[in-house]
């Protein structure tokens, strides 16, 4: 192969790389004359996403600078493999950071389990005045409602309508589950009330956050309430609703909703449903 240009190598590295030929990517990258930092990137990059984990950590000791994409891809990289120590070690090490540092650090501790961690760095963020990314938002709340934080969970929220993210239905949607999980009802119902348009994600939370906590009649409102709306409820949307009908004793109009789940809405019960009804009339 003729040697061509960095960009003309560096394409070819990186279609290898990302295509599961990683080793016909690294012979490429040894006979490479002149590499750049997108070279080492897009090697490091098809290790990391081929779960090759020990090779990238070695090419990326190799690497005579380490740029901010290539560190992501490492902190990414070993979080997933479960080295969460060693992903925060490259995390510290950064000299500069950007969105998607922050964002992966945070993404790895929430799903491994370091919910600490994660109210931690996101405090970091905020000290060192960094505005928190829509990933980072989603992680956060996530978090918090785990937790059952609703102090953190407030802070959060009051980041989120100074960085204008609170208009946002998805992030509103995580915003009413983590109230209902904190048990903040009524700043959950604060929330969805907002919206005139909403998603089948934001009728459900707000449906099975009212019958979890028992609050059957306002459940039952809040569904009704829907047929106003042109969201169709799934099959989510009734086990809170069953759920509901269960706690307030109303039998006839939990057989009249389950009946109409296959009849009127093409909705096929579950175990799920059926456990509901072993509860509604037991």
């Amino acid at each position: 192969m003729p040697q061509g240009n960095v960009a003309a190598w560096s394409s070819m590295i990186s279609g290898y790389a990302m295509n599961s030929k990683v080793d016909v990517a690294r012979k490429l990258f040894e006979v490479m004359p002149d590499k750049n930092e997108v070279t080492w990137t897009a090697m490091l990059t098809g290790y990391t996403r081929s779960g090759r984990i020990n090779e990238a950590a070695e090419l990326f000791k190799e690497m005579p600078v380490k740029p901010v994409a290539a560190c992501n891809e490492m902190i990414m990289g070993f979080g997933l493999d479960g080295e969460v120590g060693k992903a925060r070690l490259v995390f510290d090490q950064m000299r500069e950071k950007d969105d998607g540092t922050w964002s992966t650090m945070i993404k790895i501790y929430e799903r491994k389990g370091f919910e600490l961690e994660v109210l931690a760095l996101f405090s970091l963020m905020q000290t060192e005045g960094v505005r928190p990314s829509f990933p980072s938002v989603i992680s956060v709340l996530s978090v918090c409602g785990s937790l059952a934080s609703l102090d953190h969970g407030r802070q959060v929220h009051s980041q989120l309508v100074r960085s204008q993210f609170d208009i946002d239905i998805y992030v509103s949607s995580v915003l009413i589950t983590m109230y209902i999980k904190c048990g903040d009802l009524v700043t959950a119902k604060r929330v969805f009330d907002r919206f005139s348009t909403r998603d089948i994600v934001m009728w459900n939370s707000i449906i099975a956050g009212y019958a979890q906590h028992g609050f059957g009649e306002k459940a039952l409102e809040v569904f009704h309430d829907m047929f106003s709306s042109s969201i169709a409820p799934d099959e989510i949307t009734f086990i809170g609703v069953l759920s509901a009908c269960s706690y307030t004793g109303k039998v006839k109009e939990g057989l009249e909703i389950f009946e109409s789940m296959k009849s009127k809405y093409q909705v096929d019960p579950k175990t799920e449903h059926y456990a509901c009804m072993v509860d509604l009339l037991g």
